[in-house]
């Protein structure tokens, strides 16, 4: 199920089941389950993590702390998704069919629900959404928007509620697409939804397709950096989120993504 708490963070998660959607950024009714991989020193780029457990109930395979300069696999993310981190104390928080997630060093899982965190998501599938009732926070895809970077990066740009930057070309790990920058736009009044008791303030961006599963926007105070790819028949998202109080910056994060390789 989802948590309440990451929809007001940053829509990290899903809105809530009694909007009809299903949960969190991770929403995979994978169990956590045991790893089990070659060993190797740190600066071996073949090498990868011991047998280790996800620490993330709805994480999947995830791994856990990663070693710097280690080359890293997906287990069960599409497409495969082979991964280095610059220095320790870097995240593996998901590895689900449809969602990937990388958290720094210095912020955490718990910060991601508070929206005190940075972290790195990768979406197989996503398409633009809009809020249909703010009691109960429920979404629908945008009518008449196709799920393309040409179409969503357009689509983001025409919205009042944000400051967009120029797309502008981008090819990472084979995939090709657009690179944009997102922020609410100062004095904007954010949409603010109702759920069991809980309100949020943010402008939702994009919803997840299967198999990805996710409710994404831009809340006052962070920087949503987007990689809006063609994979396959749609739009597969790297999404980098930039909380301004907390460590990290979005150059320090986008060094990490574009060293991302898709499988195929």
């Amino acid at each position: 199920m989802a948590s309440v708490a990451r929809l007001r963070a940053a829509l990290v998660v899903a809105v809530l089941a009694v909007a009809g959607c299903s949960s969190s950024s991770s929403s995979t009714t994978t169990s956590p389950g045991a790893l089990s991989s070659p060993t190797g020193s740190p600066s071996d780029a073949s090498s990868a993590p011991p047998v280790a457990f996800c620490p993330n109930p709805e994480g999947g395979e995830c791994l856990g702390p990663l070693q710097a300069g280690t080359s890293y696999t997906t287990q069960v993310f599409t497409p495969g998704l082979t991964y280095q981190v610059p220095v320790p104390h870097w995240r593996n928080y998901e590895d689900t069919p449809g969602n990937f997630l990388l958290v720094p060093p210095g912020n955490d899982l718990p910060g991601i629900n508070a929206g005190t965190s940075d972290f790195i998501g990768v979406y197989t599938s996503i398409t633009p959404s809009r809020f249909t009732s703010l009691q109960g926070c429920a979404t629908e895809p945008v009518p008449h928007v196709p799920a393309t970077p040409t179409a969503m990066a357009a689509w983001l740009s025409g919205q009042r509620l944000l400051a967009v930057s120029r797309p502008a070309p981008v090819t990472v790990g084979g995939l090709s697409g657009l690179k944009v920058d997102v922020r609410a736009r100062s004095g904007a009044h954010l949409p603010t939804c109702h759920v069991d008791g809980d309100t949020f303030s943010v402008a939702l961006l994009f919803s997840g397709l299967a198999p990805s599963s996710l409710d994404h926007g831009v809340i006052r105070g962070m920087t949503m950096r987007l990689y809006l790819l063609r994979f396959q028949h749609g739009m597969l998202a790297i999404e980098l989120d930039d909380i301004d109080h907390a460590p990290g910056t979005v150059a320090g994060l986008s060094r990490v993504a574009e060293g991302f390789r898709f499988a195929g």
